[in-house]
């Protein structure tokens, strides 16, 4: 059976789901995919900075995340030799299952369809046109057809594979442009009781490592008994090229070696989920992000850039602009190459020179030799501090 669609998006996480409410709300028809069975969990840090906070106030999700997160008010940043700053920082927290759920609600009720435990097994292409899908849906095969199809299946996109790009070239400055995060939940973690002082005044710790190049490590109170219950996003992230064969499961004990304030943190504490693993790539390693009949958005199209741009705020900033750009190209009847290239990828392009600071900080700051003078430095010299903050996290 063959069902045509306005558009097609594949993967219901931050991207898509985004991507669909907004879509849906101007009147497309939407179908949205997800190969697992929600409510699901997703490795990621948890962290919901303003960028992402913009579309979830659009979608009226914000007194609904208010309700299940921990409100963070400042980072506790720490270097390998002990050097440590307490800087503002304000953000949510909260579990990606949650998070996921509210969208895909916010898709439903906007006007989408959402199909979950679908799994889309591969594009439509025909005459070098993605025409829709092939699906398997409860043990049946079936394909769904529309004028548009966009790819949110996350980093390492299998489908995006299937269409013959080869990716382009890029300047990346330092580094590989990929990385591996892997993150945990721990219950029992001893927040620092006069920076943790309620669900709407936490703190996160962050931190860098010469065993984590290019990345950094975290500690995180997450959902509406973060602090209460001492719940934590537990996590590292890294460049998979620099570092080979690392795991959290090792790397974090080596993290108190020099730390005695941190390792207090975790006594007595109890691990109460796997370690969950997952594969980035950022803006340096880009990648095709559109052609004849589909678009690539969130981690598919290797939009973010870890520590300097989240993740999440990249994915849900990439869904608005294909969203735009898939409207425009509703209304034109026209789904072509040229067209959404010129619709949709300069709202996704990242500036040259910000972008090399970005990368260039990034990769340097698990150097002892710049990390720790920074950081020692951000204790007395608030000026200092302002213009760091100003440059990393604006």
């Amino acid at each position: 059976m063959k069902i045509e669609r306005d558009v097609i998006i594949v993967g219901a996480g931050i991207s898509g789901s985004i991507c669909a409410a907004y879509l849906a709300k101007a009147g497309a028809d939407v179908l949205l995919l997800d190969k697992e069975v929600f409510p699901r969990d997703k490795a990621c840090g948890d962290i919901l900075r303003e960028g992402v906070m913009t579309h979830l106030a659009r979608l009226d999700l914000v007194d609904r995340l208010d309700e299940n997160s921990t409100l963070l008010r400042r980072l506790h940043v720490m270097s390998e030799n002990g050097s440590e700053s307490i800087i503002p920082f304000e953000a949510y927290a909260a579990p990606r299952f949650q998070v996921d759920g509210m969208l895909v609600d916010a898709a439903i009720n906007r006007g989408a369809e959402f199909r979950d435990g679908c799994r889309v097994r591969k594009l439509i292409v025909e005459n070098g046109w993605v025409k829709g899908v092939q699906i398997r849906e409860r043990g049946v095969d079936s394909e769904i057809r529309g004028r548009l199809v966009i790819l949110a299946d996350g980093a390492g996109s299998v489908l995006s594979g299937d269409l013959g790009h080869h990716e382009e070239n890029a300047e990346r400055f330092t580094g590989s442009g990929t990385y591996v995060g892997e993150r945990a939940y721990f219950t029992g973690i001893n927040l620092e009781e006069v920076l943790a002082k309620g669900q709407y005044n936490a703190y996160g710790a962050f931190g860098f490592h010469k065993k984590l190049k290019g990345g950094y490590y975290w500690i995180v109170p997450s959902g509406r008994n973060g602090v209460k219950d001492g719940y934590c996003n537990v996590g590292i992230l890294y460049d998979s090229e620099e570092q080979k064969n690392v795991k959290a499961s090792d790397i974090f004990p080596t993290l108190f070696e020099k730390n005695k304030r941190l390792a207090a943190l975790f006594l007595g504490a109890r691990q109460v989920s796997p370690w969950k693993r997952a594969k980035l790539q950022d803006v340096t390693a880009v990648k095709h992000r559109c052609g004849n009949g589909y678009l690539i958005i969130g981690d598919a199209g290797s939009i973010m850039m870890p520590f300097l741009k989240d993740g999440i705020s990249a994915a849900a900033d990439s869904a608005e602009a294909a969203a735009i750009a898939a409207k425009a190209a509703i209304r034109a009847n026209d789904f072509s190459a040229e067209y959404l290239r010129e619709e949709y990828v300069p709202r996704v392009e990242p500036d040259a020179g910000r972008l090399k600071f970005e990368r260039i900080t990034a990769e340097s700051l698990y150097d002892v030799t710049v990390s720790n003078p920074m950081i020692a430095r951000m204790v007395n010299n608030p000026t200092y501090t302002d213009r760091v903050l100003g440059e990393m996290f604006k």
